[in-house]
C-alpha cells in the first residue's frame, strides 16, 4: 500500500502546484500591469504639471505686457517706451531653479534673452542639434490660437551635449512678439526612471514573496498529503496483508483488524472482521 500513499501525496502536491502556479501567474501578470499603469500615470502627471507651469508663466507675462499695451494705446506711454519697459520686465521674470522668459519678433529678431548678445539679432535660421528650425517653429506655434508647445534639443549653459527641452510660445499681437519659456525635461525622465527602478524592485520583492508562499504551500500540502496517505494507506495495507495470509491458508482467524474510522475504510475493516469471524 506504499504506492497508494505516494499516489495520494502526488495528487495533493500536483493539485497544489497547479492551483498555486495558476494563481501566481495571474497575480504576477496583474502586478506587472498595475505597476506599468501606475508608472504611465505618474509620467503623464509629471509632464502635464510641467506643461501647465510653463504655460501659466507665459500667460502671466502676456497679461503683464497687455497692461503696458493699454497704457500705450491710451497715449500715456510712447510705443518705444512701452516696448522697452516690457522687455525689461520680461528679463526680470524667472521661476524655479533656472526658468526664464524670452521674446522674438514675428520676423525672428530676438528681443529678450537674458540680456545676452543674442538680443537685437536675427534668429530665424537658428537650428538645434537635430536640425530643427526652432525660432520658425516657435513662431508658428505661438501664433496658433492659445499658443503651442515645442520640443527641441539644446546644450545646458556651460555644456556641449544637447539635452531635450520643451517650450511654450504665445503671440503678443500688440507688440508683434512671440513670448516663450521652457526648460530641460530630462529631469522628468530621470524622475520617472527612478520611480520605475523603485517600483520594479518592489515588484521583484512581491514576486519573490509570492513564490515563497507557493513553495511553502506546496510543502504544507505535501505534509498533509503524507498524513492523509498514511491515514488511508495503513488500514488498507493491514487488510491487504490479512487477505494475503487468508489466501495462503496462514491466517489467524482469531485476530481482528483495528477499526480506526467510520468511513468506507473503517466499514471495509469491519466487514473483514465479520468475514473472519464467520469463517
Amino acid at each position: 500500500m506504499k504506492s497508494l500513499s505516494l499516489k495520494i501525496i502526488a495528487l495533493a502536491v500536483a493539485s497544489a502546484l497547479f492551483v498555486g502556479t495558476a494563481a501566481a501567474i495571474v497575480s504576477v501578470f496583474s502586478m506587472v500591469q498595475t505597476t506599468e499603469t501606475n508608472l504611465s500615470l505618474l509620467e503623464n502627471s509629471l509632464r502635464a504639471a510641467y506643461d501647465a507651469r510653463i504655460k501659466d508663466g507665459v500667460t502671466i507675462a502676456h497679461t503683464m505686457l497687455t497692461a503696458l499695451a493699454k497704457e500705450r494705446d491710451s497715449g500715456k506711454l510712447p510705443d518705444g517706451e512701452a516696448r522697452r519697459l516690457g522687455a525689461n520686465l520680461l528679463r526680470g521674470l524667472n521661476y524655479g531653479k533656472d526658468g526664464y522668459f524670452f521674446a522674438d519678433t514675428y520676423e525672428g529678431v530676438n528681443v529678450v534673452l537674458l540680456g545676452g548678445a543674442a538680443e537685437g539679432k536675427p534668429r530665424w535660421d537658428f537650428q538645434d542639434t537635430q536640425g530643427k528650425y526652432v525660432i520658425r517653429e516657435m513662431n508658428a506655434e505661438g501664433r496658433k490660437p492659445g499658443g503651442g508647445f515645442l520640443n527641441y534639443y539644446f546644450p545646458r549653459k556651460g555644456e556641449t551635449k544637447a539635452a531635450p527641452k520643451r517650450a511654450y510660445a504665445l503671440a503678443f499681437e500688440p507688440f508683434g512678439w512671440i513670448l516663450g519659456t521652457g526648460n530641460y525635461i530630462d529631469d522628468i525622465d530621470q524622475a520617472v526612471a527612478q520611480y520605475r527602478a523603485t517600483a520594479l524592485k518592489k515588484l521583484s520583492e512581491d514576486i519573490a514573496l509570492l513564490l515563497g508562499i507557493l513553495v511553502l504551500g506546496t510543502v504544507l500540502t505535501a505534509l498533509v498529503g503524507a498524513s492523509l496517505g498514511r491515514l488511508i494507506g495503513r488500514p488498507v495495507a493491514e487488510m491487504s496483508r490479512a487477505l494475503q495470509q487468508l489466501a495462503e491458508g496462514d491466517a489467524d482467524l482469531t485476530a481482528r483488524l483495528p477499526i480506526r474510522t467510520k468511513d468506507e475504510v473503517g466499514q471495509l475493516a469491519q466487514a473483514f472482521n465479520a468475514f473472519a469471524s464467520n469463517l
